[in-house]
């Protein structure tokens, strides 16, 4: 299984990586937080404007 998909994101070629069970011991590298969520069958998308629909997420805001 392929756990590393590149995709284009807004004309930035970037790589999504899952780590199912990896500790994040440094929460300074984190720079944003995307959540999937299913419900019924159904997944959960946001329409961003000027980008289309993606997952719910955001940047890292300090405090």
């Amino acid at each position: 299984m392929n756990n590393q998909p590149y995709v284009d994101w807004g004309g930035h070629y970037l790589k999504l990586t899952w780590l199912p069970n990896k500790n994040i011991h440094d929460y300074s590298k984190v720079t944003s937080v995307h959540g999937v969520c299913f419900y019924n069958g159904n997944v959960l998308l946001v329409h961003v404007d000027g980008r289309g629909f993606n997952f719910p997420g955001g940047h890292i805001e300090n405090g």
